[in-house]
């Protein structure tokens, strides 16, 4: 249904009337929320509109659920990500940092500017310290919650027991 437009679904099931209206606000709903392309106010407004489709709650109501929930997503973020208002001079939308994975990177390997000379990486911005060790704060109690693999694990439980039976 997401591919086809709602009007040709309203044609194919042969509807009309409030059903036939029903149905096209239905079908531009899925696409809308469906749609990868979609703005935040458009991804928004096709939710509010699923919400109300449903019956179950009034704009408004499900208005004030939506931004709460939004709200609590910008506070509680997962363990590995952190939130930061701009990256850079230019880019001051607002993002998410997401440390999912973890590499040493020569300096020589990163362009610093625009040169027409192909590096590995290019630097987009630099977390000032305090955010920096936030993240990574965040991302070893990540691990910490998870564990060990258990090899490491049974072979610091053995090293213990060695020195706990040297205690005498």
């Amino acid at each position: 249904m997401a591919s086809e437009e709602p009007s040709e679904v309203v044609e194919d099931m042969g509807v009309t009337g409030e059903l036939a209206e029903r149905v096209y606000v239905t079908g531009s709903t899925v696409r809308d929320v469906s749609d990868t392309e979609s703005s935040l106010a458009r991804a928004t407004d096709a939710l509010l509109r699923g919400a109300v489709l449903t019956g179950s709650k009034d704009r408004s109501a499900a208005a004030r659920e939506l931004s709460g929930y939004i709200k609590n997503a910008f506070k509680s973020t997962p363990g590995d990500a952190l939130f930061l208002s701009a990256i850079a001079p230019s880019l001051d939308g607002g993002f998410f940092a997401y440390l999912r994975h973890h590499e040493t990177v020569w300096a020589t390997d990163i362009a610093l500017g625009v040169e027409r000379v192909a590096y590995k990486y290019r630097r987009i911005g630099r977390l000032k310290e305090r955010y920096s060790l936030a993240l990574v704060h965040k991302f070893a109690g990540v691990f910490m919650s998870i564990g060990l693999p258990a090899e490491y694990e049974g072979s610091r439980d053995v090293y213990a027991e060695v020195l706990r039976e040297g205690i005498k």
